[in-house]
């Protein structure tokens, strides 16, 4: 048998079909066994086997497929509908519609029983002229076939009866009508599913032939579209020779040629039909309850197809076009497998309402060279407060705070009993503002007693609340709309290390609604309580820690993702996050009216902030750090690094600085080398230059950057920065630069001199950690002149990526480079494969932690599973070499599906 088969594969090389024979057989060679192949072809009983198909039919067509009959009894039918039908007429192929008694074609030829053949019918709407054809060849034509309507197909079977008893292979439907050539140059080969004017393709590669198939019920549209349109079997055995999935199939010879682009495209993960004419939400298309912020979603163009695929644009249009604006995709050009996005944002004008658009991308798709679908979104009034149910809500604040304050806020409850908290913090030591049985109180644990107000408050009433804290002298004050109502002196003093809007210990939940919340680190006066709690605050009042104006969202609207709290200080805010909420609905969401705040507090104030690589730099900060521009890292003697910081004025009033000192044990290694201007006007900004220039011992280098001006509450702003020096090995390093390169990192540098040189390890963080990761490494030239090297790191994590390079010599001693920072904001985990198609090796790169060790399985486009891989690390390479030729699929846990082709 061995010898046999030896001489037989240089004749079976090529032939896809004599494997297919070979692979059917279970042999024992030995002691190793060849498991059953994939079914090639479904068998069909002739009794009541049939499979119901998706997919209606109206104007031109073609029907294609492949039959094996056993027996010609009565009027099999093959591919037929309500309104169309091919099918034997006493052993002989027939066509027609049903407006005709389906009489139109008949091919004067018998059928041989037990033999392939390849069977197509075209019908041209335009003319009424259909054509039959037989293995290529046209048999008959018929002139004015009446029009149809077909609102369904099956293949197998006729109006419940009408049964085919045999083999059927690739089914194929076309909104064309097909030439002679064209059905006889592709009758014969698997089609590779970009096709243009393709409908719908059943190559039938599924199930184990004759083997036990109970659960493969599924008829897999292979077509490479949005949705398929998979077929249902029904009344199969799926089991044994008959009734079941079979092989082998007709004689094909591999994959068609031809190569064609194919648009897709998704929203949220999701498939957006060809001219999609029904928004919805879980595909973006829906925007959603636009209120008082703009609503932007992310769409995403893939090229599915084999050619390149062309974007010309993206444009908008309809009646209420204006009301969203789109960016054209940054990469107009796309390679097989590879894919782009674009944005779109919602911000309308004018009345209430919903508001509707269709976006258009042209492009070189054959049959979708205009790819539509239809957008809208709602627009309703903003939301003004916050409706917390009773039950679960509250709202995380991300900060602390200690001595003096005053909390307040403006609340309209919906109960009267019990304790609901509306601003409090840690349950033994903390502060607490809440009402007692309808009665507002505030205190420090473990108590909470000091204050009681003596009078309720009335439900569905708004009012306005406050208390107040002096470190120094123990007086806790409480006011009720700008009255003080209680005081006690001597209070203790507390500690706190949380802060929620809503709650108290994971209980005591607020039920009504609640606006205007302020936290001040001052106690304040009953006059400045009563002056500005019936006015909105501007944000940069001395001694404001934080304040939410609750003026988000859309009023009573669905407001699912609009989870942030906006903290409206003007240096560095600290935005709430929502818990809980339903976000949709009258109530746990955001809602109108809100406390009574008719216009802004009159008191315009400087307020200075400072940014670092347009990140904010809190005041009092001393944890340098990259990527806010305070830590420089590591820099050579004698090198030096600048480092730009802005300095803003969120203020209503001009903003004086009047000096910058640096400070600290090595203040003379940080320099200003460009200075700010010393007046900035409010909404206006400057910029310095720091210069960080190593010496001496190796090792960090620390001062304090201090910042005098004219802010009431921050007028030393001050900032540490540190560097670390570093005296290199015997290489020269022109320059190390990382940059965003739409998908990927791109890692360049360049030596000028070079001795004893290994090579370089190329180490990543994520967002600012300290934790490194070696993701690649590019051996050295030793060239004495230096050289030029690149690497492309082809997954970056969601956010900013801290890349550095670890040099290395022959001797083992080692340096660090400086460090660069590129940001990516992507809309989900980056899965990449390369190359595709592939040879032998093949690269699977992922940026998402939770796929580490995870496992990954590779089937074949039927869903066969024929390998599993660990993905043991962000880079795995995955041998293919062995696989033959065609299409297969890699599934992650996540739920990504990689389609690859094998050459």
């Amino acid at each position: 048998m061995l010898k046999m088969l030896h001489k037989l594969m240089p004749c079976l090389r090529n032939n896809v079909n004599a494997f297919r024979l070979i692979a059917s057989f279970s042999l024992i060679l030995s002691g190793y066994t060849l498991s059953a192949q994939t079914g090639r072809a479904l068998s069909f009983d002739g009794s009541n086997d049939y499979v119901s198909l998706p997919t209606p039919l109206s104007g031109n067509y073609t029907k294609e497929l492949w039959i094996n009959a056993a027996s010609f009894t009565g009027f099999p039918n093959i591919l037929t509908g309500n309104g169309t039908a091919i099918f034997l007429n006493a052993g002989r192929l027939a066509a027609g519609h049903s407006t005709g008694g389906f009489t139109q074609l008949l091919d004067p030829a018998t059928l041989v029983a037990g033999t392939w053949y390849h069977v197509a019918v075209t019908f041209n709407s335009a003319t009424g002229d259909m054509q039959l054809y037989k293995n290529g060849a046209l048999i008959q034509t018929a002139a004015a076939v009446p029009a149809y309507t077909e609102p369904f197909l099956e293949i197998g079977r006729y109006s419940g009866a009408n049964n085919f008893n045999g083999s059927i292979d690739e089914v194929r439907l076309w909104n064309t009508v097909r030439t002679g050539a064209q059905i006889s140059g592709s009758m014969s080969c698997e089609l590779t599913g970009d096709e243009p004017g393709l409908l719908a393709y059943y190559n039938f590669n599924q199930g184990t032939a004759g083997g036990a198939n109970a659960g493969v019920t599924v008829l897999n549209d292979t077509k490479d579209a949005c949705i398929a349109s998979n077929g249902t079997l029904n009344n199969f055995a799926l089991a044994g020779a008959t009734s079941n999935w079979v092989a082998p199939g007709p004689l094909l010879s591999g994959t068609c040629s031809g190569t064609f682009a194919n648009i897709n495209v998704t929203g949220n993960g999701n498939c957006i039909n060809f001219a999609d004419t029904s928004p919805n939400l879980v595909d973006f298309t829906n925007f959603g309850d636009f209120g008082t912020l703009p609503i932007t979603r992310n769409f995403v163009i893939q090229n599915t197809g084999s050619s390149v695929l062309n974007i010309t644009s993206v444009t908008i249009v309809g009646v209420n076009a204006a009301d969203f604006s789109a960016t054209n995709p940054p990469v107009l050009t796309l390679a097989p497998a590879a894919s782009t996005t674009f944005s779109v944002t919602f911000n309308p004008s004018g009345a209430n309402g919903t508001k509707n658009a269709i976006i258009v991308i042209n492009n070189n798709d054959i049959d979708e060279g205009t790819f539509p679908f239809s957008i809208s979104g709602n627009r309703v009034g903003g939301g003004q407060a916050l409706a917390f149910d009773g039950i679960n809500d509250r709202v995380d604040l991300p900060f602390t705070f200690s001595g003096s304050y005053t909390k307040e806020a403006w609340i309209n409850t919906n109960i009267l009993t019990s304790f609901p908290n509306i601003l409090a913090g840690n349950a033994s030591t903390g502060t607490a503002l809440f009402l007692n049985n309808g009665r507002i109180a505030a205190g420090h644990g473990p108590g909470f007693a000091q204050v009681l107000d003596p009078v309720a408050i009335t439900a569905g009433t708004w009012f306005h609340v406050a208390v107040t804290y002096d470190a120094g002298t123990g007086v806790m004050n409480l006011y009720k709309n700008g009255a003080l109502v209680n005081t006690a002196p001597a209070v203790p003093a507390y500690t706190e290390t949380l802060q929620q809007i809503g709650t108290f210990n994971g209980g005591n939940y607020f039920n009504g609604v609640i606006d205007e919340v302020r936290i001040w680190n001052t106690a304040r006066s009953g006059a400045e309580i009563s002056g500005n709690m019936s006015c909105a605050l501007n944000g940069t009042e001395a001694g404001l820690i934080a304040y939410y104006n609750f003026n988000q969202g859309a009023q009573g609207g669905n407001n699912a993702g609009q989870t942030i709290l906006n903290d409206l200080v003007g240096n560095c805010p600290q935005n709430g996050t929502l818990v809980n909420f339903t976000l949709n609905g009258s109530l746990s969401n955001w809602v109108s009216p809100g406390g009574t705040v008719p216009g802004s507090c009159t008191v315009q104030v400087s307020n200075v902030s400072v940014r670092g690589n347009n990140i904010c730099i809190e005041t009092g900060d001393i944890t340098p750090a990259a990527p806010d521009n305070t830590d420089y890292g590591l820099v050579n003697v004698p090198d030096n690094v600048d480092h730009s910081f802005v300095i803003n004025n969120n203020g209503g009033a001009t903003l004086t600085i009047a000096s910058i000192v640096i400070s600290g044990i090595n203040a003379s290694m940080f320099t200003i080398v460009s200075a700010p201007a010393t007046t900035v006007l409010p909404g206006g900004s400057t910029t310095f230059v720091l210069r960080f220039t190593p010496s001496g011992a190796n090792g960090i280098k620390n001062a304090t950057v201090t910042i005098n001006n004219n802010d009431a509450d921050e007028a030393s702003y001050t900032f540490a920065v540190r560097g670390t020096s570093f005296d290199p090995l015997p290489i020269t390093l022109v320059y190390f630069r990382a940059g965003n390169a739409g998908k990927y990192s791109r890692l360049v540098w360049e030596t000028s001199a070079e001795i004893n040189n290994k090579g370089f390890e190329i180490q990543r963080s994520a967002n600012g950690s300290n934790s490194w990761e070696t993701i690649g490494y590019v051996p050295a030239t030793n060239a004495p002149n230096g050289s030029r090297y690149n690497f492309n790191d082809l997954a970056p994590f969601n956010g900013i990526n801290t890349y550095r390079l670890k040099q290395t010599d022959f001797d083992g001693r080692s340096s660090l480079s400086n460090i660069e920072l590129v940001n990516f904001a992507f809309d989900a985990a980056l899965v990449s494969v390369y190359p595709n198609p592939v040879k032998d090796r093949l690269n699977l790169v992922f940026n998402d932690s939770k796929l580490l060790n995870s496992e990954a399985t590779i089937s074949t486009a039927a869903g066969a599973v024929i390998a599993t891989i660990k993905l043991g690390s962000y880079r795995q390479a995955v041998d293919m070499s062995a696989y033959a030729k065609g299409l297969y699929l890699i599934s992650l846990q996540d739920g990504t599906v990689l389609r690859i082709i094998k050459q």
